[in-house]
């Protein structure tokens, strides 16, 4: 089954993903009703489908957002939503964790 989940490294450990994150970081989860594509804007995206709740995210964790049945090869739409004072700006590649 799969559990999708929010891996939340420490910024040492990214080789040139980069991220800033600041407030008391609070974050809400749902599923979407279709995937994003390179023309998902705001403004078209997929509606929330399911919510999977709100999250304090810390750097250096890993979060379990849900467990849910899934078909072999079906692509999903996840959403995360900052809550309050909570702003998460990033920049990530394909360059691994050290």
């Amino acid at each position: 089954m799969p559990e999708p989940r929010f891996l939340f490294p420490i910024q040492s450990m990214l080789e040139t993903s980069a991220y800033t994150f600041s407030g008391t970081g609070s974050m809400e989860f749902s599923m979407l009703d279709g995937i994003a594509t390179g023309s998902t804007t705001y403004a078209n995206a997929p509606k929330n489908k399911q919510s999977f709740g709100t999250f304090n995210l810390t750097p250096g964790n890993a979060y379990q957002i849900a467990s849910f049945p899934c078909q072999a090869g079906q692509a999903i739409g996840i959403w995360m939503h900052a809550i309050g004072d909570t702003a998460l700006d990033y920049f990530q590649d394909f360059n691994p964790c050290r």
